[in-house]
């Protein structure tokens, strides 16, 4: 299993909450790379060893975001159920708290306050299907026209750093995945340690900032898209907009059939593509998407967003 494949099932497995089956699947492997020993290591020390608490010299904070912690172990080793990991994190935070708060959504709200008087922004909430902030110190913004298929999108963009945490799936791949963003009504909220070195790339400007502006435009004409359609469409004004096939080969990985709305848009936008290229259902070989010219492919994904948007309007119009 070369590393690529690794860092590949690696990524299936942590979105599905398999760190286990990945440990196992390290340590089962006769001849593993450099890459690979340090990445058996890492999950060694983090997931199945007495690991190191966070430390910080707000002592509160370091409680916080230990019973974080302590709570992505339970949940992606499967050491705990599901249901009893959350009610152990909610205990946790209650005492960090001294609340009487009866769920997640409440004590975070009282978690967002307290980390505000101390100079810290705090969004909760689940990264589907685990709880996992993202806690941060630093936000600057300004405002940027986002060219789309069919208007400039004038978009508020907040640029966050200094970060805490970054939610779950950071956690459970030391960093390596994790989200870059997220829209709302008042903008885009870009993670800029993710994009710090890719500010003038297709990274940040096509998967991040075309992205979420797409969703900010269907906030606008299509309020009640479920997140699967959104993602679908996002997905889609990536695949048209970028230079070359490296998305295609983001979208591989990507492309599990479960109900997370990020995997679930790329599995079927690489049913689309392999149907109308290959007629199969799944070509992940990426030689054979290679010999297809980009420009090929961007032109079926306009056709593809265009045909959904129709769908739309006809929907909106009773039509």
């Amino acid at each position: 299993m070369e590393v690529f494949r690794v860092a590949h099932l690696l990524y299936q497995l942590c979105i599905q909450g398999e760190i286990t089956q990945i440990y196992q699947q390290l340590i089962r492997k006769e001849h593993r790379t450099a890459e690979e020993e340090a990445m058996l290591k890492s999950y060694q020390q983090r997931f199945f060893q007495k690991n190191e608490p966070f430390q910080h010299v707000d002592k509160w904070i370091a409680n916080v975001v230990n019973c974080y912690h302590s709570y992505f172990i339970d949940v992606l080793t499967r050491r705990k159920d599901v249901s009893q990991a959350e009610s152990d994190l909610l205990i946790g935070l209650g005492k960090s708290t001294f609340s009487h708060a009866q769920s997640m959504e409440e004590i975070e709200e009282e978690l967002r306050q307290i980390f505000k008087e101390k100079g810290y922004s705090f969004v909760g909430g689940r990264t589907f299907p685990h709880y996992g902030p993202y806690i941060w110190q630093t936000t600057e913004s300004k405002k940027v026209d986002v060219e789309l298929l069919n208007e400039i999108e004038t978009v508020q963009v907040f640029f966050l750093d200094d970060f805490l945490m970054l939610g779950w799936l950071d956690y459970a791949t030391f960093g390596e995945i994790g989200a870059g963003g997220w829209a709302s009504k008042e903008g885009i909220y870009c993670i800029l340690p993710r994009y710090r070195e890719y500010l003038n790339e297709d990274q940040y400007l096509v998967s991040f900032l075309k992205h979420e502006a797409q969703h900010i435009n269907d906030y606008k004409h299509y309020p009640n898209l479920s997140g699967k359609e959104l993602e679908y469409r996002a997905k889609l004004i990536e695949l048209i907009y970028y230079s070359d096939h490296r998305l295609l080969e983001r979208l591989i990985h990507q492309a599990i059939n479960n109900d997370i709305p990020h995997n679930y848009a790329s599995y079927q936008i690489m049913q689309q593509l392999s149907t109308f290229f290959f007629k199969k259902n799944e070509q992940k070989d990426m030689d054979k998407w290679l010999n297809i010219h980009y420009k090929e492919i961007c032109q079926y994904g306009r056709k593809l967003y265009c045909q959904h948007t129709d769908i739309l309007k006809g929907l909106r119009t009773g039509g």
